[in-house]
């Protein structure tokens, strides 16, 4: 007898992605809506008003305590003691030959404090490695079940969450982010997937649906609509963002992604700094570059 394959995962608005009509699909064992309407409709209500995603399936990995900011600026090649309180980072885990494991978000939300968004099929990978590398004491733990991830991307986006969250966030610089009063650990960010201004919200998957529908409904005038992977995909591409995987993997480093800009190549140490410092200055034989059609 032949294993049966195991279900694919749900997020907590799976029912409300199929009540809307979404084609489904399979990504990384997740049912995840590839499209409403169609990929281009999406695409163009991106760039053109508002588009919202459920990215719940993103993975959320929590590093907490006195060697939380150590164990980050080791494993990363960013220099996280740069990062200030509610703000995020964009980086990279890398492995002592330089070569990227996984590209991440960092949030450093309180002080000693960070959640770390991963690749939905690096989560347990990326989890396993933190944890192996750990420097002092850190409480590391994968927070991700129970919890929802909304974007919400497009030139009326800060308009709409001003509406609908009764909060300023249309004043959060880039890469800023503030708290949200909706359960344990909920945020809102301004960082996206698209090339368009955006936000991304952290919340407790009990709040989740009445968001989505809150947005949905008071978007509709801004002309928001739900947004499918088929469109994050055609959006990132369009504006030269990397997708782990496709892009780069764990036999790429991030000068060959052309990522170097990433690399705090003057932090006293890091895994994979030898490596990278002798790629820096010899240069490398191959790197990603990105045509303008």
């Amino acid at each position: 007898m032949s294993a049966t394959a195991a279900a694919p995962r749900k997020t907590a608005l799976h029912a409300e992605h199929v009540r809307r009509g979404a084609k489904i699909t399979d990504f990384h064992g997740w049912a995840m809506p590839l499209y409403y309407t169609s990929i281009l409709d999406e695409h163009q209500a991106v760039r053109q008003a508002v588009g919202l995603f459920d990215i719940s399936h993103m993975g959320q990995v929590l590093v907490r305590g006195p060697g939380a900011l150590e164990t980050l600026n080791e494993l990363l090649v960013s220099d996280i003691s740069q990062v200030g309180l509610r703000r995020a980072c964009y980086s990279m885990l890398v492995n002592a030959q330089g070569k990227i494991l996984d590209d991440v978000i960092v949030y450093a939300l309180e002080p000693e404090e960070y959640v770390v968004i991963v690749n939905c099929a690096n989560r347990d990978k990326d989890t396993q490695w933190l944890r192996q590398h750990a420097r002092g004491t850190v409480e590391i733990r994968d927070i991700s079940d129970g919890r929802s991830i909304l974007a919400i991307q497009g030139q009326a986006s800060a308009r709409l969450l001003e509406q609908v969250l009764k909060a300023p966030v249309g004043g959060l610089g880039r890469f800023e982010l503030a708290p949200l009063r909706l359960g344990a650990r909920a945020w809102v960010a301004r960082t996206g997937y698209t090339g368009s201004d955006g936000f991304e919200l952290f919340l407790e998957d009990a709040h989740a649906l009445r968001l989505w529908q809150s947005l949905l409904e008071q978007g509709a005038a801004l002309g928001a609509c739900p947004i499918g992977l088929g469109a994050r995909d055609t959006l990132r591409l369009e504006a030269g963002l990397r997708l782990y995987g496709v892009d780069m993997d764990e036999t790429t480093s991030p000068y060959e992604a052309d990522l170097g800009w990433t690399v705090a190549i003057n932090k006293p140490s890091f895994l994979g700094k030898a490596a990278l410092t002798q790629e820096k200055h010899q240069g490398v034989a191959r790197k990603l570059v990105g045509f303008q059609l």
